[in-house]
């Protein structure tokens, strides 16, 4: 709500046009597109998840690096002087 309430209003620039009826407008495009964005990003997500479990390689590639980045980060904190 604050963020309608903040954002939107800089762009209704005709001074005889209805607020309300503008705001609700821009708002129900804003939540719209929102809403085809995140879809998007899960139908992505759904699909590299399923890549991954059935993939033992891909599985391993990234458990070592995840393991590769654990021991930097632990080689790194040994050898700070702080």
């Amino acid at each position: 709500m604050l963020f309608f309430f903040s954002f939107l209003p800089q762009f209704i620039t005709d001074p005889e046009s209805h607020y309300v009826s503008r705001m609700i407008i821009m708002s129900a495009t804003f939540m719209g597109l929102t809403l085809l964005i995140f879809s998007l990003y899960a139908l992505l997500v759904h699909y590299l998840k399923s890549l991954f479990l059935h993939s033992p390689r891909i599985s391993r590639r990234i458990q070592r690096c995840i393991g590769g980045v654990l021991i930097a980060s632990a080689v790194r904190l040994a050898f700070t002087e702080e």
